[in-house]
C-alpha cells in the first residue's frame, strides 16, 4: 500500500489523498470551443431542458473576484496508461482528465482551500461558496436545448421578461434547419 505524507505529517492511502483533494476543491466546469456540441446536451441536459451560457474565456477570467485565491485553466486530457502528471502539485488531480472525456474542452475555475488539504485537524470545508463575480455582465447568450418543447422555450422568455434580464436568449443552432 503506498502511503503519502501531508504536510502535518500526517501518513495518508493514496485514495485518502484523493478524497482529500476533492473535499478541499470546489470546481466549476465550462466548455471551450467555437461551436456547440450536440453531445453535450445529450449527456448534461438528458430531460431536454437546460440553458448554456455562452462567454469567452478572457471575459470569464476577468469576471472573477479577485479577493478570493481562483485558478482558471484548460484541462489536459491524458492516457493514463501512458502519461502521468507532477504529483507534487495538488492541482494536477483537479486540471487532468482521461482522454476519454477530451470531447468536453473543458475549462475549470477551481477555488482550493489548501489549508485543509495540508491539516488533518480542520474541519471539512462548506461543500460550496458564494462569489461577487461581474459574470452577468459579460454572458453574450443563452441558448435553450435545441431538443425542449416550444413551451420551455417560451417559460425561459418570460421569465427573463419578469426578471429585465436583457441578455439575448436563443434556440441552440442545432435546432436550425438542415439545408441539403
Amino acid at each position: 500500500m503506498i502511503q503519502i505524507k501531508l504536510p502535518s505529517g500526517l501518513l495518508v492511502t493514496r485514495e485518502e489523498y484523493a478524497t482529500r483533494i476533492r473535499q478541499s476543491m470546489h470546481v466549476n466546469c465550462w466548455r471551450l470551443d467555437n461551436h456547440e456540441s450536440e453531445a453535450m446536451w445529450k449527456i448534461y441536459c438528458q430531460h431536454n431542458s437546460g440553458l448554456a451560457i455562452q462567454t469567452t474565456y478572457k471575459k470569464l477570467a476577468e469576471s472573477l473576484p479577485h479577493e478570493h485565491k481562483l485558478f482558471i485553466g484548460l484541462i489536459t486530457y491524458l492516457d493514463y496508461e501512458t502519461d502521468s502528471f507532477n504529483r507534487g502539485n495538488n492541482f494536477n488531480p483537479i486540471m487532468h482528465k482521461r482522454l476519454a472525456f477530451e470531447h468536453e474542452k473543458e475549462v475549470r475555475i477551481v477555488h482550493s482551500t489548501l489549508n485543509y488539504m495540508n491539516d488533518h485537524t480542520l474541519p471539512l470545508p462548506e461543500p460550496g461558496i458564494k462569489l461577487q463575480t461581474t459574470l452577468f455582465e459579460q454572458i453574450e447568450h443563452i441558448y435553450v436545448n435545441p431538443y425542449a418543447d416550444e413551451w420551455y422555450f417560451q417559460t425561459i422568455s418570460q421569465l427573463f421578461d419578469r426578471l429585465n434580464i436583457e441578455i439575448p436568449l436563443k434556440w441552440s443552432e442545432i435546432k436550425s434547419s438542415i439545408y441539403y
